[in-house]
């Protein structure tokens, strides 16, 4: 067996994701992720509260009334607890399970692409696909679940096609995929099930049956679990109110889904790509049947995509939850499948349109930008509070912070008041540190403010400015916020320490 190129793309998908990894300082949700994660070293469960901070955003009920964390599904916080555990604490070791989910969702794309289609042109388009995919790339560098999910999802999907295929491993991996991710994200899990219902009952009704079994061996393994986070998943959801909700919140995320799919992922060039293999195709065998007999190959990663998007902002609409584009993650190397299938066809043929048809892919995403984010330093907000506190400051002082405060607790391991913890802020007339961020705009961190003038008497605290810029995180995974370098046109960060 030619290991070459699988080598190449493990290389050079480790090469994208693990370079300058532990540069940038973890940001709000990541430092959340990784301190509920400590939690399990120290209790074998996820936790709100760490002993020393309390760890919500969404005013405590995100935890049961014994502490437990149950806003989230669990798998990923073991996942990183046992990287803690063997390896230690630092930004490159939180961020590196997740970046390992990426370098494997990377080789996957390949491995099922050059499998299913039996062609190995297809599964090199499909991985170098999804490595110029700087969305991609960037939420696999995150410490959440985000590379998880892309590739419990797209390992489901294959071990479906192996399951039409009569593969005799792939129903127990297809039920082994599909529970992983119910434990990665429950969001995810639905938009599978629907997908190879759907897809089995209305192409593949010789498997229906199988899948149906499958279906509903994994709901009643899993659901239990579903029901029991369900009263503080409703809870966190309207901690800051009911939120926007029915149609008003359906025309909203369908706005801004169908926008960030037009500019974030290859879905409008794949399109492209298919109406050029479908016209060469008309025109060399005056008739489409080709093209008729990619769509029905690609059919269960069209369907999955259309149900995932829809089962997304369906449940947002009801949850009152704002939509973001990480919700979109596990489409993305579907996307990258379909977008390579269709390439490796129009190669065949008529490989010089082809050639045309593929520069889009290169043109499009920020490559060059994502190029030199992992080879240049970046400084940020984080970063530069985090570094001072801990040079300045006593293992005893009290930080109250109006803004990013999860970084800080992590980091330093001081008690730091502020943020969405709902707690008791009468502590905060003892603190030693005063950091109000500039965009910090949430009812959340209004409350902090609040509690800052009631507590607080500010002219005891001198004002320290720090070189760093005062942007709203230390940096997002969405594509819309991401910096790929140091902001220099902001005001800088200003924190308050107490004259004693």
């Amino acid at each position: 067996m030619d290991l070459t190129l699988p080598l190449a793309i493990l290389i050079i998908s480790a090469a994208m994701l693990l370079a300058n990894l532990g540069n940038q300082y973890l940001w709000q949700d990541e430092a959340q992720t990784t301190l509920i994660s400590k939690t399990v070293l120290a209790h074998g469960v996820p936790m709100g509260y760490d002993g020393r901070n309390f760890l919500s955003q969404d005013l405590g009920k995100d935890c049961d009334a014994n502490g437990v964390w149950k806003f989230d599904s669990w798998l990923i916080f073991y996942l990183q607890a046992l990287f803690l555990k063997v390896f230690g604490f630092n930004t490159f070791l939180a961020r590196l399970p997740f970046a390992l989910f990426g370098i494997a969702t990377a080789f996957l794309a390949y491995y099922f692409t050059r499998t299913v289609w039996d062609s190995r042109r297809a599964g090199v388009a499909a991985a170098v696909i999804l490595l110029l995919s700087v969305p991609f790339l960037l939420l696999s560098r995150q410490c959440r679940y985000y590379s998880p999910s892309m590739f419990f999802s797209l390992l489901a999907i294959a071990s479906y096609y192996g399951i039409l295929h009569e593969r005799r491993s792939a129903p127990f991996t297809f039920f082994l995929a599909v529970t992983l991710l119910f434990h990665t994200h429950l969001l995810f899990y639905p938009s599978i099930l629907a997908t190879v219902l759907a897809h089995s009952f209305l192409f593949a009704r010789k498997r229906f049956v199988t899948v149906l079994v499958l279906t509903a061996a994994t709901a009643a393994i899993n659901m239990p679990f579903a029901v029991w986070l369900y009263p503080q998943c409703a809870a966190a959801s309207t901690a800051y109110g009911p939120g926007l909700r029915g149609l008003g919140a359906l025309v909203i995320g369908t706005q801004y889904f169908s926008s960030v799919i037009l500019r974030h992922t290859f879905v409008p060039h794949a399109a492209i790509l298919f109406i050029a293999f479908a016209m060469v195709s008309r025109i060399r065998s005056k008739n489409m049947q080709a093209a008729s007999e990619l769509l029905v190959q690609m059919m269960p990663l069209i369907i999955f995509s259309i149900v995932h998007l829809l089962l997304t902002i369906g449940s947002l609409a009801t949850s009152g939850r704002l939509p973001f584009f990480r919700y979109l993650c596990p489409m993305l190397p579907v996307i990258a499948v379909m977008a390579a299938l269709i390439l490796d066809r129009l190669f065949g043929t008529c490989a010089p349109i082809a050639c045309v048809a593929m520069m889009p892919f290169i043109l499009t995403m920020p490559v060059k930008d994502y190029l030199y984010e992992i080879t240049h330093d970046f400084d940020g907000p984080n970063e530069g509070i985090i570094t001072y506190l801990l040079s300045h400051a006593s293992r005893s002082d009290v930080v109250v912070i109006v803004g990013e405060e999860m970084p800080t607790k992590l980091y330093t391991n001081l008690r730091v008041l502020g943020g969405g913890t709902g707690e008791d802020m009468s502590a905060a007339q003892e603190a030693d540190w005063v950091i109000v961020r500039k965009y910090a705009v949430t009812p959340a961190y209004q409350y902090v403010l609040s509690c800052i003038q009631d507590y607080i008497p500010t002219q005891d605290f001198e004002p320290i400015i720090l070189p760093y810029p005062d942007t709203q995180f230390e940096n997002r995974e969405d594509p819309d916020a991401h910096q790929y370098r140091t902001v220099e046109d902001e005001d800088p960060v200003i924190i308050m320490r107490r004259q004693r």
